[in-house]
């Protein structure tokens, strides 16, 4: 595992899809009056968490099980009566029978179990010296047996791991030193780190940290640098660098953290660890002042973590070489989330990409210029290593797209004006004709995949995300159209090479 500061070429090429149609996870909930939204899927896709929140009322934690060929919606639910599990940003295991979410106080930690005697609720309030709530971004390993989360000691943001068959946290984000009797003295990086990511064994952890002192890039137990604040980059954390199947040990070699260096002036965000913790895909962007802000337009990458090699999936995508991830900030929000990562089983040099975008070029090459701003679609990329190129497939096809050229989109009257510019797109001097051009009706981010089933000789993915767009239409207008304006769950199956 080591860093990288290089580019490596790659060839996109423009893909096609099989798929099983669109599936609405969450319709009806409600009435129709919630909004649904930061799905977590099982790897199966069998089993779906999401939040549920109505308008006045906290937000709640809610299950989509596949019963019978259908998905059917209920909230995880506390207590007797049974009433909803209160909180944000659900996490589930790779059998998609345990989940962690974030209670809307934030003084502890939600757990919840699909036991052999039944489910079960089981929060808890992470222990460690100088640990205190908020406690917040908790996400679980595929194995269903590390919690990876951030709180707050003294007076920073510190990434933590809860293992749950011993019940005892631990520090992530740590600064160290040799201490006399040999083993390694730690202590809480200078400064924040947030945004944990986890692979499904729990071994390996990523993160953003503003502190170079948590480097310790030869695994000696010495920080390889004084703590020094430094524009946000990931970490890389390697909880058993020694392979002896033992995690945290406090002694040299035991542990080791990489940084992924990037030229300057940038910075990196929203890390995802793929399941078997071998690649990192994660955003690249320059602050604008004031420097807490990011710019909107971004850069994908991922990084093979053994040798160092990256992809730079926009490098040749479009002309402009940048994505419009739109929104600012980290973490999560509404308009970010992080891309999300699995390897195939029948190659391990190819892994797919779970992103969204606001760049209205992906959807058709006549828009493929700088800084043209659409609406936030979905999308999953092929990486193949061996080959040096990418492939990619839109999850939501054209013909779940509006026309310009045939809709009055902000409603003044005058059909025909570009919603994304009100411009000349393809520059013949005509404004708006062309129909081909064309971007959803409303934004669907946040996408996230479930590992690889095979399906014949292909690759059956299910993608998840959450939507605004009216993605379920009856062909009346009838009931279950969804045409309620709110976020709403959506599944897509697809099938690819």
């Amino acid at each position: 595992m080591k860093a990288t500061r290089l580019l490596i070429p790659l060839i996109i090429l423009s893909g096609t899809a099989g798929g099983q149609g669109l599936t609405w996870v969450s319709r009806g909930l409600y009435g129709g009056l919630a909004e649904s939204r930061f799905p977590s899927v099982s790897a199966d896709g069998s089993r779906i968490a999401f939040q549920v929140e109505r308008p006045g009322q906290p937000p709640e934690i809610w299950m989509a099980i596949l019963v019978a060929g259908q998905y059917v919606a209920q909230p995880v639910t506390v207590g007797s009566p049974p009433t909803p599990a209160i909180g944000r940003h659900p996490s589930l295991s790779h059998d998609g029978r345990t989940l962690v979410y974030q209670p809307v106080t934030g003084q502890q930690i939600g757990v919840w179990s699909d036991q052999a005697t039944g489910p079960i609720l089981q929060p808890f309030v992470p222990i460690y010296p100088g640990l205190a709530p908020p406690f917040v971004q908790p996400t679980i390993s595929g194995d269903g047996q590390h919690i990876v989360f951030v709180g707050r000691v003294g007076f920073t943001w510190q990434v933590l791991a809860y293992d749950r068959s011993r019940g005892v946290t631990t520090l992530i984000s740590f600064v160290s030193r040799l201490a006399g009797d040999g083993t390694v003295a730690r202590g809480p990086a200078a400064f924040h780190c947030v945004s944990p990511t986890v692979s499904a064994d729990g071994r390996m952890v990523a993160y953003m940290t503003r502190d170079r002192g948590v480097l310790d890039e030869n695994g000696d137990g010495q920080s390889d640098a004084t703590s020094l604040q430094v524009p946000w980059l990931i970490t890389v954390h390697d909880r058993d660098a020694d392979g002896n199947g033992v995690f945290d040990e406090a002694v040299p070699g035991a542990t080791r953290t990489v940084g992924i260096f990037l030229p300057q002036g940038s910075v990196a965000f929203a890390p995802s660890l793929s399941p078997d913790g071998a690649y990192l895909a994660f955003a690249v962007a320059t602050p604008t002042p004031p420097a807490r802000h990011f710019q909107e337009v971004v850069d994908l990458w991922v990084l093979r973590l053994q040798d160092g090699v990256s992809l730079r999936i926009t490098q040749m995508l479009l002309p402009q070489g940048s994505l419009q991830l739109g929104g600012s900030g980290m973490g999560y929000s509404d308009w970010m989330g992080a891309p999300t990562l699995v390897v195939s089983p029948q190659d391990p040099s190819v892994v797919f990409l779970a992103f969204h975008s606001w760049e209205a070029g992906l959807l058709h090459p006549s828009l493929q210029r700088p800084a043209v701003r659409g609406v936030g679609n979905v999308y999953l990329a092929r990486c193949d290593f061996r080959q040096n190129a990418v492939s990619l497939f839109p999850v939501l096809q054209q013909p779940l797209s509006v026309d310009f050229a045939s809709v009055d989109d902000d409603r003044d009257g005058r059909i025909d004006e570009d919603p994304i510019n009100n411009a000349d797109d393809d520059g013949d001097g005509r404004v708006d004709e062309d129909p081909s051009e064309s971007i959803p009706q409303g934004h669907s981010l946040f996408p996230v995949v479930s590992l690889v089933q095979p399906a014949g000789a292909g690759n059956l993915f299910s993608v998840v995300f959450h939507s605004l767009a009216p993605l379920a239409r009856a062909a009346s207008g009838g009931p279950f159209a969804d045409t309620n304006g709110r976020w709403d769950i959506y599944l897509s199956q697809m099938i690819l090479p």
